[in-house]
C-alpha cells in the first residue's frame, strides 16, 4: 500500500506541468458537470460503471481519463464527450443546500 502511494506521489511530482494542468482542468469540468446534474461521486460512479475511487481521482486531477471512462462519464451525466472536454466555466455552479439525497 505504501509503495502504491509513493509511486503515485512520484508520478504526480514528475508529471510535466502541462499535463498536470490538463488533468486538473478535466477534473474541474467533471465536478462542475456532476454537480450540475445533482449527482454525488458515488452516484456518478454507479451510473457510469466506474469505481468510486476512479471518479474521485479524476476529479482531483490524480488520474488521466481514458477514452472509455470519459465516454462512460459523459453518458452518465447526459453530455457529449466534447462538452466534457471543454474548460470549466469560470462562473460558480449554484449548489443545492444541504446534503445530496441518498441513492435508492
Amino acid at each position: 500500500m505504501l509503495l502504491t502511494w509513493l509511486l503515485l506521489l512520484a508520478y504526480i511530482l514528475l508529471m510535466p506541468e502541462k499535463g498536470r494542468v490538463t488533468v486538473n482542468l478535466f477534473g474541474e469540468r467533471l465536478r462542475e458537470l456532476r454537480e450540475r446534474a445533482n449527482l454525488t461521486q458515488s452516484q456518478l460512479a454507479e451510473k457510469s460503471g466506474l469505481n468510486l475511487s476512479t471518479v474521485t481521482r479524476l476529479e482531483q486531477g490524480f488520474r488521466e481519463p481514458t477514452l472509455t471512462s470519459a465516454r462512460a462519464l459523459a453518458d452518465a451525466i447526459g453530455v457529449t464527450c466534447d462538452e466534457l472536454s471543454r474548460p470549466p466555466d469560470k462562473k460558480p455552479v449554484k449548489k443545492p443546500r444541504g446534503r445530496p439525497k441518498k441513492a435508492d
